[in-house]
């Protein structure tokens, strides 16, 4: 372990634990989203899948960060806070606009938009698409490398910051490309193996891709999904699927995660600007920390319940109207 922790590969192996926790959800949610795709991709369109996606992200994205402004605001942090920083997150723009972030959890969406950019590109995925984007995406890191020896980017920093940021997204994209590689091996009997091998494949070039970008780039993931964490997600998503499997009917159970899964993408989105708000307002009222974090944590997901019901799902009922049309169409 000293060893490996002398040659800089602490991170890339699994000995960095100490935020590992933190990444299991972020890391299940790149799987989930990976996963989606494949299905989405056979009964959609590739304009149809992109607006669906839209109208599933942005509308309560954009609520979401006027939520977060405005307690900015409130606390008296107006210095920093500006109409740039405010539209850039709001676009999922801020690597090409140099605005800080307004809500910080935004990072991920910005890299899930990339990869359904992505998907939209490919068009229906099987294992052949998965390995061409993954062999292009690591040859774009080996590229980016010789520019970086090179020199060429000695003349403009700004540039090499923002192709950098870029390239970190590439990575967790890769993972991404498990989740649609490992929906084949569940749902396609015929292209298991096959597809076993796939998967196989783009995790070892998402683990090279890593390590490239740790050791060799200096590239800060924001992140880092490393091998331990891999195992714990896997097993965790393997146990949702022999759940699923194993309890296929509709039961309280199922009924009240249904439910609680309606919300997450308006819990994740308002935990952090809210929660904090409400626990700077309640930490002189409510003494003990643990009744005041269930009391937030109980108004942060009621208030998420809300948006969700206003806001994120007329979104996706515009989506769904807008995909029918174009399919009448």
């Amino acid at each position: 372990m000293n060893l490996a922790s002398h040659y800089g590969c602490s991170t890339y192996i699994c000995w960095n634990t100490g935020a590992a926790t933190a990444i299991w959800g972020v890391a299940l949610f790149f799987l989930i989203s990976g996963w989606v795709v494949p299905p989405m991709l056979s009964r959609y369109s590739r304009k149809q899948f992109l607006i669906n996606r839209f109208f599933r992200i942005f509308p309560m994205l954009i609520a979401a960060v006027i939520v977060a402004a405005a307690i900015q605001y409130q606390f008296g942090d107006h210095l920093s806070l500006s109409i740039g920083n405010v539209l850039s997150t709001m676009m999922l723009t801020n690597q090409f606009t140099g605005y800080p972030l307004t809500l910080g959890v935004v990072w991920t969406l910005m890299i899930e938009f990339k990869f359904y950019l992505l998907i939209t590109f490919l068009g229906r995925i099987n294992c052949a698409k998965i390995l061409c984007a993954s062999a292009v995406i690591l040859t774009l890191l080996f590229l980016q490398i010789g520019l970086v020896r090179n020199g060429a980017y000695s003349t403009s920093p700004q540039t090499m910051k923002v192709v950098n940021s870029i390239i970190h997204d590439f990575g967790f994209m890769l993972f991404m490309l498990c989740g649609s590689a490992l929906w084949i091996i569940i749902n396609h009997s015929e292209r298991r193996l096959v597809g076993a091998v796939t998967l196989l494949l783009t995790l070892i070039v998402y683990n090279i891709y890593r390590y490239l970008c740790i050791n060799k780039m200096g590239i800060h993931l924001s992140q880092d999904i490393n091998f331990s964490t891999q195992l714990i997600v896997s097993l965790i998503f393997g146990l949702c699927l022999l759940v699923q499997k194993y309890f296929p009917y509709e039961n309280v159970v199922t009924r009240t995660v249904c439910v609680l899964s309606n919300v997450t993408y308006s819990l994740y989105l308002l935990h952090v600007s809210l929660g904090f708000f409400l626990l700077s307002r309640l930490r002189h009222v409510i003494d003990n920390q643990y009744l005041l974090l269930a009391v937030v944590t109980i108004f942060v997901t009621l208030i998420s319940s809300v948006t969700y019901r206003f806001i994120e799902a007329p979104g996706n009922s515009i989506g769904k109207k807008l995909q029918l049309r174009l399919k009448i169409d």
